[in-house]
């Protein structure tokens, strides 16, 4: 996410924040977004909307939204972020004062395909926040929902083997977990992967969604189709990227 979109997000959960502290009048159509796992979710735009009705509220840090001046009815209840489903729900407020609490939950979008913008081995390994080679423990069938997309996905949770790089306050980073779309056979038990992450400051969590890499490791040797890593080639073992790596990383530890 960009620094503008960034501010942007940060000034409309700071709004929030300051309006959910003040009475408001009418009925509420309050509660909080979670994921899958029931983290919460920041600077998720909430609708609420009828026939002639839309309001709109933006969740805080702590995942909490609160639609006020909203008259008796029944309303649909949406959730949108970029990068995850949708979420709906409808609620039916019978009176004037009253308020209906709900949760509402989104999944990771399955069927993005333009996740991976390519900045070239050198750039992303400087900029990225976390570096690890990572072994496959678990894979579980996961549900989507997306209409004409594919509602078959995986989550997989690796343990991490090696870490090469990661902020200060994760250098014991242990566990990883992230959710594909399947489409055909995928990764399976026991199979690594170097991975390369980014923080996104906005979920207080790793991403691999601005366009770092993943790379699968099969056989001990790294599914290589790149040429812009000095001393590494397709195919090449484990050792010889982490070396490549570390060769990139070296000079910014010693201050250059």
């Amino acid at each position: 996410m960009s620094t503008s979109r960034s501010a942007i997000a940060l000034g409309l959960m700071l709004l929030a924040g300051n309006a959910a502290s003040q009475p408001l009048p009418g009925g509420h159509v309050a509660g909080r977004v979670i994921d899958g796992s029931g983290g919460v979710l920041p600077g998720v735009n909430v609708t609420v909307r009828a026939t002639n009705l839309r309001r709109q509220a933006v969740t805080d840090a702590g995942g909490r939204f609160d639609v006020a001046d909203v008259p008796p009815g029944s309303y649909i209840v949406t959730a949108e972020l970029a990068g995850f489903e949708t979420a709906l729900r409808q609620v039916l407020l019978l009176t004037a004062d009253s308020t209906v609490d709900v949760t509402l939950t989104v999944s990771m979008e399955f069927c993005n395909r333009d996740l991976v913008v390519d900045r070239g081995f050198r750039e992303t390994t400087i900029e990225s926040d976390a570096i690890l080679l990572a072994r496959i423990t678990s894979v579980a069938p996961t549900r989507g929902s997306k209409s004409g997309c594919s509602a078959d996905a995986v989550t997989y949770t690796a343990t991490v083997v090696e870490g090469m790089k990661a902020r200060a306050e994760d250098r014991e980073l242990s566990t990883i977990r992230w959710v594909q779309d399947e489409d055909s056979g995928g990764p399976k038990s026991g199979e690594e992967y170097v991975v390369f992450l980014g923080w996104d400051a906005a979920h207080s969590r790793y991403s691999a969604a601005e366009g770092l890499y993943v790379f699968s490791v099969r056989a001990g040797h790294v599914e290589w189709n790149r040429d812009d890593v000095p001393g590494v080639g397709n195919g090449d073992p484990v050792a010889h990227l982490t070396d490549a790596i570390r060769g990139v990383l070296a000079p910014l530890r010693d201050g250059r």
